[in-house]
This record gives structure tokens, sequence and C-alpha cells, in this order.
């Protein structure tokens, strides 16, 4: 795996990746010229260009087909060639002493035997590939330098740093996501959160749903869950005006602790998208914080919404890469860094205990202006 580190961020050299899959049954009976012209919404002279330089290919029994032909059958194979360009992730400290704390890529170990590892996520880095991300992120990397592959247990987002528990085999995976699922983890947060939080602490069982803007309107909004989570403030800092929060969720829904925060006005002070005051998106963002079920919202009001989610977005996009800088090898537009402090959240996965064992990390680094003698205490 071949990368460089720049501006702080981790960069992985572009590289050509051959996907393969079965057709679709709907493709049945006609070229796959034809079906990357209805269902791809090439033209025809795109389609034509791409093929010629193997992009785009179809294979019956290891033999490769003319794509303007051959009619699509069961069991054919489409292939599609992609020149990927990773998005950069942040890049976490390489000069740990193995000495001192034990590491894996200078990313500390809080455990480790035959069956788990267990370490202190860095923030800024996916767990598994999604979207657009493959080798830069954590499986793939642990792979290529244990050389054996690591099974997440659980989610923690991209931007958020803590306890991250990888099972050495399928078995330990699936007992101990069985084990997550099932609540019988206790799992405590560590947030850093804007205003004076109270000092009788708080309890949000706001519910939960997410927003997929690639869909249409019927699935773009998912469905609305219960959810629960328990706040202790630990410190208060009245010159920041800032709050050392431990977090306890009884749940476990897509950004709950984040949303459950914001929506007691008191949002993580870095958050990206659930501070109001970050986000690009802010249209959305108060949708999200103050609509607690949106499927209450008449069809019709909740079109033109999802109009101008889609439209906020879209001008977003467009200013993200203004010289519409290209690739020499492959001609795509390519991927404009990102400012680093947007790929990191004052949220950390401080510990998870369980009747099997108990895992905690040290106190994340922003956590530092807080006095944290009543978070001794409490874990």
């Amino acid at each position: 795996m071949e990368y460089h580190v720049q501006n702080g961020l981790r960069k992985i050299k572009p590289y050509w990746h051959t996907r393969s899959s079965f057709v679709k049954g709907r493709w049945f009976n006609k070229t796959l010229a034809q079906v990357l012209v209805e269902e791809f919404h090439f033209t025809n002279d795109e389609v034509q260009s791409r093929i010629k330089k193997g992009l785009y290919g179809l294979i019956r029994d290891n033999t490769s087909l003319d794509c303007n032909s051959e009619l699509i059958r069961n069991k054919d194979v489409f292939t599609s060639k992609q020149h990927n360009h990773e998005p950069p992730v942040l890049q976490w400290r390489l000069n740990a002493d193995d000495s001192v704390t034990k590491n894996v890529m200078g990313i500390p170990i809080v455990y480790e035997d035959d069956s788990i590892l267990v370490i202190n996520k860095p923030c800024g880095i996916p767990i598994h590939p999604i979207a657009y991300y493959y080798k830069n992120t954590l499986t793939e990397m642990l792979k290529d330098n244990l050389n054996y592959p690591v099974f997440p247990c659980h989610r923690l987002d991209k931007i958020t740093s803590g306890i991250l528990i990888f099972a050495k085999n399928q078995d330990t995976a699936s007992v101990l996501q069985a084990q997550i699922r099932e609540r019988t983890m206790k799992k405590l947060y560590l947030a850093r959160v804007e205003g004076e939080f109270s000092k009788n602490g708080a309890c949000s069982k706001y519910p939960i749903y997410t927003f997929e803007p690639k869909k249409t309107l019927a699935g773009a909004f998912s469905q609305v869950k219960d959810s629960e989570t328990e706040f202790l403030r630990i410190d208060y800092n009245e010159s920041l005006n800032q709050s050392l929060v431990l977090c306890k969720p009884f749940s476990g829904r897509t950004h709950q602790i984040r949303i459950h925060l914001a929506r007691l006005g008191h949002p993580i002070v870095n958050d990206p998208f659930y501070n109001v005051s970050n986000s690009k998106y802010p249209k959305r963002t108060k949708f999200m914080l103050t609509v607690n079920d949106w499927s209450k919202i008449p069809v019709k009001e909740l079109e033109v919404l999802f109009e101008e989610f889609l439209e906020e977005i879209d001008s977003v996009w467009k200013g993200l890469n203004p010289n519409k800088e290209t690739c020499n090898e492959c001609g795509e537009e390519l991927p404009v860094d990102p400012p680093t402090h947007q790929l990191s959240l004052y949220l950390h996965a401080l510990s998870y205990n369980w009747h099997g064992g108990s895992f905690k990390t040290d106190y994340p680094e922003w956590s530092e202006i807080f006095d944290t003698k009543t978070l001794n205490q409490e874990i």
C-alpha cells in the first residue's frame, strides 16, 4: 500500500481497481452498450470510449464478449474498471514508543489476545471500506500491517476517536456483535460541548432518524427509532464557556450522542454537522434537530424540503474544486484536501465494560483543560 503524508493528511497513491458482479435480471437480452446508455446515462460516444479503454466489460465462461453485439444472459459477469482517488484521512502520530505504549502502526493498543485486538482509534479515519474509501481505512491498513484480516465488532464514526474492538476471527466477531446488539455492554463516551451543562445532568430520549441524499424521497429518510442517552457534567470551563460531559448511550443509533447533545442546546464544540454554527448544510441540520418525526410532515411539504436539501448540497459541492483540476491518467476531477479540523470531533469512546472484560483508554488531549477528578470516580 503506497502512501505519503502531506499537510497532516495521509494520502493513498491513486490506483486502478476492477470490480466484478453478476449481471442484473433486467439487463437480460440487451447489449452492455445499451445498458450503459439506459441505466448509467452515458451518451453513445461516452459508452464507446469507455468500452474501448477497457473500463467496462462483459464475461461469459471466462471469455470476454463484444459489448456492442452480444446479448446479456443469466450468470454473465459485468466488470468495471475505475481509477480510484481515495480522499485523504487525518494522519495520526507515528512516533509511539512501543516500550512505553504497545502499538500497531503507531496506534495505541488497549488490549490484545489470540481472539481480539482493542485499539485507541485516532479520529479522522473510517473503520472499514465505505463510499470513496477502501485502502485508507483501518481494516485495510491493519490487514496490510498484520498480514491477516481483522473484523470490527461495532461502529465508530470516522471523526470519532476511542475504544475500537476488532475480532481476529468471524466467530469471535459474531459473539461480540451479538452482545453489543443485546445492550449487555456498558459504553461511556466523553464529549466537549458548548455552554454550561446542568450540574444535575440530563437524559435525552429524542427519537433518531437519518437522511441519505443519494436516495429518492421515498427512501431518503430512515425509520424513526427510539433512543436514550444519559449525560453527566464532569467539569465546566468558564473562560471558554464549554463543558466536559460523560455520555452513557442505552441504544446505538447513528449519531445518537451528537444529536441528543445538540437538541439539549449543548452541541459538541467542533461538530461539523449537528452544531449549526459549523454546518455547511444549516437548513438540513436545523430540520433534523427540530423535527422529531419527519413522517408526520405532509408529503407535499416534505417534497419541497427534500429539494431544498439537495440544492443546499449541490451548492456546497460545486465550490469544493473551483479550479476543476483533473487526473492526467484518467481525466477524472481530482478530490480537494479537506481542512484537517473537519476530520476531528470532540467525542471519544472512553470505555467498554461487560461481563467478559473491561477496556478503557487514556483521556483525549482535548479534555486536558478540564478537571477530571469527578470523571475518575464515575468510571
